[in-house]
């Protein structure tokens, strides 16, 4: 036969009183804010990884388009789109 459960091994079930919701937590220490925060930083260089990714194809699908494709994405880059024929 099984040893019957002693109740002091077990406070909480003789004390339900104390399980108010938001008693006693301000006396907790708080987690750290860090998992968060590399997660972020993670979430953003995968974003920004993405982004330059997407940049690289565009403007490497370019060249075998044609030469005139090329030229226009060089030119853009040099700024040429703003400031017009400063670039010739």
């Amino acid at each position: 036969m099984a040893d019957p459960v002693v109740p002091a091994a077990r406070p909480h079930a003789l004390a339900p009183a104390r399980l108010i919701a938001g008693v006693g937590l301000a006396d907790k220490p708080r987690k750290s804010a860090w998992p968060a925060r590399l997660d972020l930083a993670q979430c953003a260089s995968g974003l920004a990884l993405g982004l330059f990714t997407w940049g690289h194809v565009f403007f490497v699908s370019t060249i075998p388009i044609s030469p005139d494709a090329r030229w226009m994405v060089t030119k853009a880059f040099e700024g040429c789109v703003v400031f017009g024929a400063a670039c010739r």
